[in-house]
């Protein structure tokens, strides 16, 4: 899926809702996915996973990761309902915000499984940071004179937003807000 018909799909989801989104309620209330958190005792790297049984569905996060992480895996998981082919279970280690990053498959060309993960962490961003929302906050930020080598700025939109400050500055990279000078 393209990073426009992302757009699209999350605008449609979040119309309703105030910062940060509330994807607990999105996941429950509309899109009735049950969701548990646990403590993955055996497995610490394991982030989440959605699980689909018939029209059951639900998804089980890792308590243990603090709460901006469980709220984009909670957002990746429902990228993985909503975007990818229909799969009994999707098992989700380590999530890296936004990005993943690759070993190639053969002929060189990422797999299947690694691009599924790249569009959820991109869906999960989205739903996190929609593009608009992270801007207009930016800007209102910004037309005080912020001091963006400071990294308050960004732990004030990353607490807005309820995300990691990690998250949130490689969100405004990618909306370009911020300039890759910036973490030099």
């Amino acid at each position: 899926m393209k990073s426009h018909a992302i757009t699209v799909a999350v605008k449609a989801l979040i119309e309703d809702f105030q910062l940060p989104i509330d994807v607990e309620k999105i996941a429950k209330e509309k899109l009735n996915i049950e969701i548990l958190k646990t403590h993955f005792v055996e497995n610490l790297d394991l982030s989440g996973m959605l699980v689909r049984n018939g029209d059951q569905v639900f998804m089980a996060i890792n308590s243990a990761q603090s709460k901006p992480r469980q709220r984009f895996t909670i957002a990746h998981e429902i990228g993985h309902y909503l975007l990818d082919e229909v799969k009994p279970i999707w098992v989700d280690k380590n999530i890296r915000p936004v990005h993943v990053s690759f070993r190639k498959g053969a002929g060189g060309t990422p797999s299947a499984y690694q691009l599924a993960e790249v569009r959820a962490n991109r869906f999960a961003a989205e739903l996190l940071m929609p593009a608009d929302r992270v801007a207009q906050e930016f800007a209102d930020l910004d037309k005080h004179g912020i001091d963006w080598s400071d990294d308050e700025p960004i732990r004030k939109l990353a607490t807005r937003f309820g995300t990691s400050i990690q998250a949130m500055t490689i969100r405004l990279l990618e909306l370009a807000l911020l300039s890759p000078a910036f973490l030099d």
